[in-house]
């Protein structure tokens, strides 16, 4: 599985909700109908306000686009999709700052959900709350390095230590490495995203954060891993498209 996460920033002049209701009123359909060559399609729009911990006072990006796909050949279809993908370029330059936009290749590693927090009973529908990290490795690691210690140990402990109950208090877990890729420099080694069925879910997982004990764990591993002043964690809206059906080629 490969997949793309993209950084978008609003033109100057679209607020947050008009950028909510046009993306998903009428681009998220156009990229649905000209461009199906994904498995999945989510935009998480940044809440405002929300930027945790020592976080820098504002994010270059509105909406973090991500999409995902079967094979690389999957995705060499999306390059050759020619006046298709013209048309979803023009769309997105009305909605978007080319010049602060970016495209990230990805490789994602989820969490299996019946190790997870299972869903309250009485809960319908997607988890209520999503929380989005971008982590910077520690510049003394390869990248092979960090995402086999991050996949083989600092989640571990993160599951450990983050329970509710005989459970993680996640409804979903998941780390996207960036690709290594020539020339590009991408603003994160991992975007890390993890949700919660409730706001009570939510709540227990800051409790957990703020104890002493718990907080002097995590911020051990993390030391062996992150380069700490990079870490940005912030709150996201997030919206999902059902796959749309392959086209026969």
């Amino acid at each position: 599985m490969i997949k793309q996460v993209a950084l978008l920033k609003a033109r100057a002049g679209i607020a947050r909700g008009e950028l909510i209701d046009r993306y998903e009123r009428e681009h998220a359909p156009l990229v649905s109908l000209l461009l199906p060559h994904f498995s999945d399609y989510r935009r998480s729009y940044v809440v405002p306000g929300s930027l945790m911990g020592g976080a820098a006072a504002a994010l270059d990006f509105d909406v973090v686009t991500e999409l995902w796909y079967e094979d690389a050949d999957q995705l060499a279809r999306l390059a050759r999709a020619g006046e298709d993908a013209e048309s979803v370029r023009v769309s997105e330059a009305r909605l978007f700052d080319p010049a602060a936009s970016m495209v990230v290749t990805c490789d994602e590693f989820v969490t299996p959900g019946s190790r997870l927090q299972p869903r309250p009973a009485g809960h319908d529908g997607r988890p209520a709350i999503k929380l989005m990290g971008f982590l910077r490795k520690r510049a003394d690691m390869s990248r092979e390095a960090f995402v086999a210690r991050y996949e083989q140990g600092h989640c571990a402990v993160a599951l450990d230590v983050l329970k509710k109950g005989d459970h993680p208090v996640f409804a979903d877990y998941r780390r996207t490495f960036a690709r290594d890729e020539g020339g590009s420099s991408p603003p994160f080694d991992v975007l890390t995203e993890a949700w919660f069925w409730t706001e009570e879910d939510y709540r227990h997982f800051l409790a957990l954060h703020a104890d002493p004990r718990i907080g002097a764990i995590l911020a051990e591993d993390e030391a062996a891993l992150f380069d700490r002043a990079s870490i940005t964690i912030f709150a996201a809206d997030e919206h999902i498209s059902a796959p749309a059906a392959q086209p026969i080629l």
